[in-house]
């Protein structure tokens, strides 16, 4: 309802992804950036950003990416006709998608084996110069080891995050205290489904994984020491267990890109706990 009345204005062709492909260069390149501001769509780009955003928070983690840039943008300060146009093509495309429905499906422990519930496997990831200023956004998803999102996110670029590699350290730190509260709630349950294992914590980044054996850094980088160091108790407690995953397998990819084509619904399936086509 609430895009209704402006789509006599757009293509009628529905879209098949949230974003386009081009679309993070687009927003930053004329003449989209110096295009006329739009006040008067103000209003309907942030009703739309509101009721966009509560969906793709809770149960449509495929439009995330899309939402949590183009958040940004719907101020008085920065929204303009294109930005209002692509605002449009992630309503249409949640509205059209409207039968996709994330669905969880938990592994139950095999018969005969230890008590307890291993829930979860995460995937973190980091884009490369794909952000303003040419930084880097980051991300990662916390999935059911049977298949389906419980929980996902995606980081605006910092001032710090001056790398693709120090984006995922702090999206890996902070999957990283997802798993452990998660882990804590199931001991705390007291019910026998504590986990039995480390949460894998799958990365495409060597980097990650390489700089948890180092502990010198510069001191301009110590924010990165401290996150490096949360990483490397979860690995000495028993909490996390870091392993590499090919770039193609990284689900959190849909996190941090404009995915687009087979890659994007392969990742979308997986997310939504769907069966792959």
């Amino acid at each position: 309802d609430l895009v209704a009345p402006f789509l006599p204005h757009f293509s009628p062709v529905v879209p098949a992804t949230p974003l386009p492909a081009d679309a993070l260069k687009s927003l930053r390149s004329p003449p989209a950036h110096q295009a006329a501001l739009c006040p008067n769509l103000l209003p309907h780009a942030q009703n739309i950003a509101g009721t966009t955003g509560f969906v793709v928070n809770s149960v449509r983690p495929d439009g995330y990416f899309a939402y949590c840039v183009l958040a940004g943008y719907c101020n008085a300060l920065m929204l303009n006709e294109f930005v209002f146009r692509i605002l449009i093509r992630l309503a249409r495309y949640l509205t059209n998608t409207a039968e996709l429905s994330l669905t969880l499906h938990a592994e139950p422990p095999s018969k005969g084996g230890p008590v307890g519930l291993d829930l979860v496997r995460g995937f973190v990831d980091s884009s490369h110069g794909n952000a303003p200023e040419g930084r880097s956004y980051g991300g990662f998803v916390l999935m059911c080891k049977g298949g389906g999102a419980l929980a996902w996110k995606c980081a605006a670029p910092t001032a710090g995050d001056d790398s693709t590699g120090a984006a995922e350290l702090r999206m890996g730190t902070l999957a990283l205290k997802y798993i452990v509260a998660l882990r804590t709630l199931q001991r705390d349950l007291d019910v026998g489904v504590a986990p039995r294992f480390p949460t894998p914590l799958f990365t495409d980044a060597q980097a990650l994984i390489d700089g948890t054996g180092c502990e010198r850094l510069s001191k301009s980088s110590r924010w990165m020491a401290s996150r490096y160091a949360m990483i490397r108790w979860g690995l000495a407690c028993g909490s996390i267990d870091l392993a590499k995953v090919p770039a193609a397998d990284n689900c959190a990819d849909i996190v941090t890109k404009c995915l687009v084509g087979e890659a994007f619904f392969r990742h979308r399936a997986t997310i939504l706990g769907l069966a792959q086509a």
